[in-house]
């Protein structure tokens, strides 16, 4: 499909702007309709069948620059082959600062018209739902992927993936807006470290989907499977090793990705109230929501579900997370709350961390598993640091119980307390929670992992004995 490019040094009226997307300094973008009216002097355009930038009226989407784009860009955008996971880009209009223009609100800049994509953005869907489905964010990273494959293909950096830059149709498919650089002169090794920070920026926009925040630094890092609901192992170790790596592959995110049945974005309840009448049939509670769009009141946050990578680390029953008022929450969930809340740390072992550590019992020297401890206690310490201010009781280890460390992986059995905290009856009843010493105790087993000199925690199950 071939499209054209298009220069006016004369505003064009004739534009009702329906729903601002999204704007920064840089730029706005708009849900517009493009309605063509009669003038005293001159037939409408409908009746004539000529439309000024050669589009026909209806509902566009509207990119407006704040400056002068460039034009070496917008031609490169508009003779780029039509893709799924891109806005595709019709039109383009600078307007050059004219007297007519002058006296507008919106003076010299550049307008460039897209399809239309009215479900509003994936940072408006996020704020409506805080994260989406594995299923969903399936759908996400192959659309986005598609998309940026085809831009770097074509020798383009795309340069702002943001959740801000995506836009979702009425149909739940989302795509990439926003292309800031055109192929130029750069190297082959430049161009590549563009793209490479390109599929970065990607993987964190996917991780943020997933967990409803972006991604920490990889010292602090949250390990995804326990962030995040139904995560594999393999696609959190995918997705971390392309946010770390100097020259990542999209080809990996794709992969591990595939192997996920996707469905549609539901964005129902960020998409601005005529528009979601058009949109698939959402869930009945979705459907039968009166709420406004986001922009003007953002939705009831959900608290995240225990992954299900927590619930096949161990055959015994997991425990979700529950909330029984804004500062309690169940100790039940004292080993899933530890190691969602907790980051990675650096902690080098001492001088006998090569000599793997044999099953110890209570009755061990209390020096033996110094080292040990430490990892455990300051890893628990970023726990409490992270969740407290959320209404988490502050954990503190009580006792090791069982050490093994093989390699890069620490096994540990200790006991946590929580100063404070009062257990329900069921608790003490069912979940392996008890009082001693005025204070709620449960037992956890842990798995720690090693990356490059920094513990992780891997697992943390309840024990009940």
């Amino acid at each position: 499909m071939h499209f054209e490019y298009f220069r006016y040094k004369r505003y064009m009226e004739n534009i009702e702007y329906l729903n601002l997307l999204t704007e920064d300094a840089r730029r706005t973008i708009w849900r517009v309709e493009y309605c063509p009216k009669p003038s005293d002097n001159a037939p409408s355009a409908a009746q004539t069948g000529e439309h000024p930038l050669g589009l026909k009226p209806g509902i566009y989407t509207l990119m407006r620059l704040n400056a002068a784009d460039d034009s070496a860009l917008a031609e490169a955008l508009c003779s780029l082959d039509p893709n799924p996971g891109l806005a595709t880009l019709l039109a383009v209009q600078h307007l050059t600062g004219t007297a007519e223009a002058a006296q507008k609100t919106e003076s010299a800049g550049t307008l460039q018209w897209y399809e239309p994509l009215e479900a509003g953005t994936l940072s408006a869907l996020l704020a409506a739902r805080e994260h989406i489905p594995v299923a969903e964010v399936a759908s996400l990273a192959r659309s986005l992927c598609e998309g940026l494959a085809h831009l770097h293909h074509q020798g383009f950096i795309h340069g702002a993936i943001s959740t801000e830059n995506v836009l979702i149709s009425t149909h739940g498919t989302p795509k990439l807006i926003d292309t800031r650089h055109a192929p130029g002169n750069l190297s082959t090794s430049a161009l590549s470290l563009a793209q490479a920070e390109d599929t970065r920026a990607l993987a964190r926009l996917l991780w943020h989907a997933l967990t409803g925040k972006p991604p920490a630094a990889a010292h602090e890092r949250i390990p995804l499977p326990l962030a995040a609901e139904d995560i594999t192992e393999n696609m959190g170790y995918t997705l971390e090793n392309v946010l770390d790596t100097d020259l990542p592959s999209l080809e990996t995110i794709v992969e591990v990705f595939s192997k996920v049945q996707a469905v549609p974005l539901n964005a129902y309840l960020s998409a601005p109230e005529d528009v979601r009448e058009r949109m698939p049939a959402a869930s009945n509670q979705q459907q039968g929501s009166k709420s406004k769009p986001v922009q003007n009141a953002p939705a009831a946050k959900a608290r995240p579900k225990e992954s299900k990578a927590r619930q096949e680390a161990s055959n015994k029953p997991q425990k979700k997370i529950l909330q029984t008022s804004k500062n309690r929450m169940l100790l039940g969930a004292l080993a899933l709350t530890l190691a969602v809340g907790v980051g990675v740390v650096s902690y080098q072992l001492g001088s006998h961390d090569s000599a793997p550590v044999q099953t110890a019992s209570a009755t061990t020297a209390a020096n033996e598993h110094d080292d040990e401890r430490k990892i455990i206690e300051t890893l628990i310490e970023e726990r409490n640091r992270e969740l407290t201010e959320k209404g988490a009781p502050t954990l503190q280890v009580r006792s090791l119980t069982k050490v093994e460390h093989k390699g890069d992986t620490l096994a540990l059995t200790a006991e946590v307390q929580a100063p404070g905290y009062t257990p329900t009856e069921a608790e003490l009843r069912d979940k392996g929670v008890r009082m001693q010493d005025g204070m709620a105790v449960q037992k956890v087993t842990f798995e720690l992992h090693q990356d490059n000199g920094r513990w992780r925690i891997a697992s943390a199950v309840p024990v009940s004995e």
